[in-house]
């Protein structure tokens, strides 16, 4: 076969790579023994390429054999994606990618990416417990993921976060109770499954977290009607999730919605804030709005939008 019918290096781009887990990766309940990440990288261009292999080497090593990736579907943003798993974390890593035609000829390797050694994450019980600062874009910050503070580590080449698009962001603060009602809704080509990966939702303002609920996956039933499925944060299940009322998502038609009620003294930080964000995590999935501003009213209802 002529050079011309090998897979070009050059179309093969190894565009970022995020976290998946990792202690719920461990074969033991060891903090942090070994983690996963999803590659994410863009495809051949030649149509000839019938799969992929990745080559993993330790930052101070050399490449062992490679992993066969076979041709995965395309992700909603044209990338192609795998996991990675049973990576030591006091260990780091570079990835690269070939791609091979059915012959078994093979292009050469894509550009490198890093992932370095993990330190011993901080314990949590939300994703406020790992914040570290002043966040510029809550999805890029640290999360809370079984009980671990985790770091999304894509790389700056990565493409944006879904986008929550809010039609409903309303509190009120005076007399009793003190309640938020929200609704929003984000593209989804399939349902994240809230009953696996659990929920978070965020609430902050400039200075910092407004508010901030963790409700694990074993709190989440699913039902399924049709075309639709709903799934309800159940009451009495919702540790981590004080004030927290209701919590529904919803699938349908390439589209999820959020539908949230709290209650509460916790509730007391949304007072006089001129804009705010809200968050929602359901594991990789990350969506928010960044710029929910908050009108001034004389009444006792403020709405943001």
């Amino acid at each position: 076969m002529d050079a011309g019918a090998r897979p070009r290096p050059s179309s093969i781009y190894l565009a970022w790579w995020a976290i998946v887990c990792l202690h719920t990766c461990a074969a033991t309940t060891a903090v942090a023994e070994t983690y996963a990440v999803r590659l994410h990288w863009q495809s051949s261009t030649d149509p000839d390429v019938a799969g992929y292999s990745a080559y993993i080497r330790p930052l101070d090593g050399s490449y062992g054999p490679p992993q066969d990736l076979g041709l995965p579907a395309p992700e909603t943003d044209a990338t192609l994606s795998f996991v990675v798993g049973g990576l030591d974390a006091a260990t780091g890593y570079a990835f690269a990618l070939t791609a091979y035609l059915a012959d078994g000829t093979e292009s050469g390797l894509s550009n490198e990416l890093e992932a370095p050694a993990r330190s011993a994450p901080r314990s949590c019980a939300g994703d406020a417990d790992c914040i570290d600062g002043a966040a510029g874009d809550p999805c890029q910050a640290s999360f809370c993921l079984a009980g671990t503070c985790v770091r999304p580590l894509a790389s700056s080449e990565a493409p944006a976060d879904h986008i929550l698009s809010v039609d409903t962001f309303v509190f009120k603060l005076r007399g009793r109770p003190r309640v938020l009602l929200a609704h929003g809704s984000f593209l989804a080509s399939t349902p994240p499954d809230p009953t696996s990966t659990g929920a978070s939702v965020d609430v902050a303002a400039a200075g910092g977290m407004v508010y901030s609920a963790s409700v694990p996956g074993r709190a989440f039933v699913a039902k399924h009607r049709g075309g639709i499925v709903r799934y309800v944060a159940r009451h009495g299940r919702r540790r981590g999730a004080a004030g927290l009322k209701r919590l529904v998502l919803e699938w349908q038609d390439g589209k999820m919605d959020v539908t949230l009620r709290v209650t509460g003294a916790l509730l007391a930080g949304l007072a006089g804030q001129p804009s705010l964000t809200w968050t929602v995590r359901l594991g990789e999935e990350c969506v928010r709005d960044l710029d929910l501003l908050c009108g001034t009213q004389s009444g006792p209802v403020t709405s943001c939008d």
